[in-house]
């Protein structure tokens, strides 16, 4: 699980003319060997085509970040531009639907380390 170098994520932010928010770059510096452990397959959005390969699955509201392959679909991990900027909401979307939603990314990794990463 590589995540995206600060070059390549100002490459997506400049793309989507979005900035990911602030706590997404303290993630990235340092991925908490919790997201490893509970993600083994996922991989972070790092590359343009990463990022076009996502929006076909996605809403236009979700700026993915992480995407964790499941065997008849992909998870995809994304902060929702509809909420209040710059701590997006984390939801999950799978399937054509969000499936769980967390206010920020700092709860989101409670819960990873809840269900045990």
């Amino acid at each position: 699980m590589q995540p995206p170098t600060l070059e390549q994520l100002a490459r997506l932010e400049a793309r989507l003319s979005h900035r990911f928010p602030p706590s997404y770059r303290a993630l990235i510096a340092a991925v908490p060997a919790s997201v490893r452990r509970l993600f083994p397959r996922a991989r972070f959005i790092t590359t343009d085509d990463d990022l076009r390969t996502a929006r076909v699955h996605l809403p236009p509201t979700l700026l993915p970040f992480l995407v964790d392959p499941q065997p008849r679909h992909d998870d995809y991990y994304g902060f929702d531009l509809s909420t209040a900027a710059p701590e997006y909401e984390v939801a999950v979307f799978a399937i054509h639907t969000t499936v769980a939603a967390w206010p920020d990314l700092a709860a989101w990794l409670r819960w990873v380390e809840d269900r045990g990463g």
